[in-house]
């Protein structure tokens, strides 16, 4: 994460990018794609493609991401009902 600039203080950025699954998918196969994007990010050729462009991967499991969206999900909540903002705005 980074500081979210001047006129932010205390806040924090970040993103994030994953890949989302048919409701389908059986928990044994989450559970393998997860080890092998696990293991994909440890490639030396990989991990320079994405330090080059600034990005510092963090391999969560699902169970650890889905605490992330819901933590980003309340916190973009209410500044989102606030303001009133919409996706084309």
């Amino acid at each position: 994460m980074h500081d979210a600039g001047p006129g932010h203080p205390g806040r924090r950025r970040a993103a994030w990018a994953t890949w989302y699954r048919g409701r389908w998918t059986t928990p044994d196969i989450v559970q393998r794609l997860n080890i092998l994007v696990r293991e994909s990010l440890r490639a030396p050729d990989l991990a320079e493609s994405l330090a080059a462009s600034a990005l510092q991967p963090r391999p969560v499991t699902p169970e650890e991401f889905a605490v992330v969206v819901r933590q980003d999900f309340d916190r973009w909540a209410s500044i989102v009902k606030t303001t009133g903002f919409t996706a084309t705005d």
